[in-house]
């Protein structure tokens, strides 16, 4: 049974797409980020439908501490490969305005101090539920 779920998600044209995408980044980089932490994927309610031809609404990476330029190459590399609607940098901390700037230019939603007590998080919230 997982070797059929497997084949089919293996041939999904969007997975392929997604694979294809990445392949081209190997030429470009040494390490190759395949793992975003949050994928948002809208109107998809079965293992079925991920077989099928779908979008992806929202790829969110999270950081625990400071955003680093790496960080950043490393969620544009996910907007490359999946093209999101949204692509969302979440931050624990508070982020630079240098880094802010740069992530408005690459159009990477930024959303930092995503805590409990922090105002990032109904922001964060409010951007997902109009995936």
């Amino acid at each position: 049974m997982y070797g059929t779920i497997y084949d089919k998600l293996f041939n999904s044209p969007s997975i392929k797409k997604f694979i294809e995408r990445a392949m081209t980044l190997t030429r470009d980089i040494r390490r190759l980020p395949m793992r975003p932490d949050i994928i948002v994927i809208p109107n998809v309610g079965s293992l079925e439908d991920l077989c099928k031809e779908f979008e992806i609404g929202a790829i969110i990476e999270c950081k625990n501490n400071e955003i680093k330029e790496s960080d950043i190459e490393q969620v544009k590399s996910y907007q490359y490969i999946f093209q999101p609607r949204l692509t969302i940098l979440a931050s624990l901390k508070p982020a630079p305005a240098y880094l802010k700037n740069e992530l408005m230019r690459n159009n990477i939603l930024l959303f930092d101090e995503v805590h409990p007590n922090g105002n990032g998080i109904l922001k964060l919230l409010d951007a997902i539920r109009r995936i």
